[in-house]
């Protein structure tokens, strides 16, 4: 059977919005592996830090935040007792604050050491759409247990501790938008400083998908469109 002009448009339309659901989708974190900000191998760096606790002057000058490197925003939660450390940055696998474990996307992964925080702004949510977050994370072995919360906007997309010190877990999380607009996607340790020790987690490989219900609706409907006019062109005149 031949397809008019019409049909064959809009089946061609239908398979181009399919094709580039996929490609949106992955486009709404940037960075999500970390592997922006240049650093040498087997190293790492404090991007902040807790402000009253001083750092090695072979890492950086203490920042509490917020700092923003290759599209994420640093923040470090200043926390009682002042020589509490802690802080978030970036570290290669190898280095000395001890992430061994083979990144899962690249070779360098996000470290949230007691109260700190990354965060991205992420435009174009829109309310009442649902959105997915996936990403990788991991225990430090040295020290207390890290808790983690992942939000968009003022909405929690993950709240947890990772289950393994050894290994990488991937996590994921939902939720249904509540407002429209720029939302920030933040990374959070919770965990303050037990003792002497502290308290770590590695983060990698993030994506926050939209759930393309609308586009695969919409596609649909196109498809049954051609669908009733190919039978309405074969039914015969009365």
């Amino acid at each position: 059977m031949l397809l008019s002009r019409f049909q064959t448009s809009l089946l061609l339309g239908g398979a181009l919005l399919l094709a580039a659901i996929p490609a949106s989708a992955n486009l709404l974190v940037t960075n999500g592996s970390f592997e922006n900000q240049s650093i040498a191998p087997g190293s790492y760096v404090y991007n902040s830090v807790n402000c009253n606790y001083p750092i090695p002057p072979d890492s950086v000058t203490p920042v509490c935040g917020p700092v923003t490197i290759a599209n994420w925003t640093y923040v470090d939660t200043p926390i009682v007792p002042p020589g509490n450390s802690g802080g978030s940055g970036i570290s290669s696998v190898g280095s000395a604050f001890g992430n061994t474990t083979p990144a899962p996307d690249g070779t360098q992964a996000l470290f949230l050491q007691n109260q700190s925080s990354a965060s991205q702004t992420i435009a174009g949510i829109q309310a009442g759409d649902t959105y997915t977050i996936s990403f990788y994370v991991e225990q430090r072995a040295y020290g207390s247990q890290q808790t983690l919360d992942v939000t968009l906007g003022d909405q929690t997309l993950f709240s947890g501790t990772a289950p393994s010190s050894s290994a990488y877990t991937l996590e994921t999380g939902s939720i249904v938008a509540d407002q429209s607009g720029s939302l920030a996607l933040t990374f959070a340790g919770q965990q303050s400083a037990l003792g002497n020790t502290d308290a770590t987690v590695f983060v990698d490989k993030v994506n926050l998908t939209p759930e393309p219900g609308f586009y695969w609706l919409l596609a649909l409907g196109l498809g049954g469109l051609v669908t009733v006019v190919s039978r309405r062109k074969k039914e015969p005149k009365a």
